[in-house]
Order: C-alpha cells, then sequence, then structure tokens
C-alpha cells in the first residue's frame, strides 16, 4: 500500500486581519484563500465596558447576574473578558433574552472565590 505525503499548501488564519493569501499551485495556476479576522464579524460593534463586580462563588457552586445590553438579541454571539484574573473561576456568557445577557460563574475549586471588582469588557456580535 503506497504512502501519500501531501505538503500544507494554504493557511488562512481567523486572527490575521483580512489579507488575502496566494500560494502556487504545484498543479498549475495559483491557489488564493482570504483571511479572515473577528472584526470582519463585528462591523460597526463597540465594546462596552462597565464596572463589574462578580459574585462570590462557593465551592462547586455558581453564581448568575445578568446585566442590559440594548440590541442583544437571542442567537446573537457574545464576548467577554475581566481585567482581573478569575482565579479559577469558569465564565460562560449568553444572550438569554432580548436586550439581556447573563453571564454564569462557576467554581470548580474546593474553596470559596471572592474576587475584586474589575473592568467588563462585552462585545455582542449579531447572527446573520
Amino acid at each position: 500500500m503506497a504512502v501519500h505525503y501531501y505538503e500544507k499548501l494554504l493557511q488562512a488564519d481567523l486572527n490575521c486581519g483580512v489579507d488575502t493569501a496566494v500560494k502556487r499551485n504545484p498543479a498549475g495556476g495559483q491557489l488564493t484563500d482570504v483571511q479572515v479576522g473577528i472584526h470582519t464579524f463585528a462591523v460597526g460593534q463597540v465594546a462596552k465596558l462597565l464596572d463589574f463586580q462578580v459574585p462570590a462563588v462557593s465551592s462547586l457552586g455558581t453564581e448568575t447576574t445578568s446585566l442590559t445590553y440594548v440590541g442583544a438579541a437571542l442567537g446573537d454571539f457574545v464576548i467577554a473578558s475581566l481585567n482581573i484574573n478569575l482565579s479559577g473561576l469558569i465564565m460562560f456568557v449568553e444572550v438569554s433574552a432580548t436586550n439581556t445577557i447573563t453571564f454564569t460563574f462557576f467554581n470548580p475549586t474546593t474553596d470559596t472565590i471572592s474576587l475584586d471588582q474589575g473592568t467588563l469588557r462585552v462585545l455582542v456580535l449579531k447572527s446573520r
């Protein structure tokens, strides 16, 4: 049985901006692809900055909090980040209703985790 090895001819990254990648095709001609950055999907979107206090979360527990985000709709994508270390907490974020974003924090550790207030950055990407 013959084993064939193939060279990677073209790679398009999702975080490299909006550029065209071109490589000569060994069979003739050229291969072209467009690299797409996340900002391509966020055209016209602005991240909202909010002071945010993560609720204390007991061992193996969850805490949920919701914020108003005008324009958010079910099915939209949400990206969120905090400027503080989550110290082991796992953060989930979703559009839970029209104009409402819900954050759920899960603590997989054996200790209660309480964090200082931080700055939350939220970006909603409209689903198409």
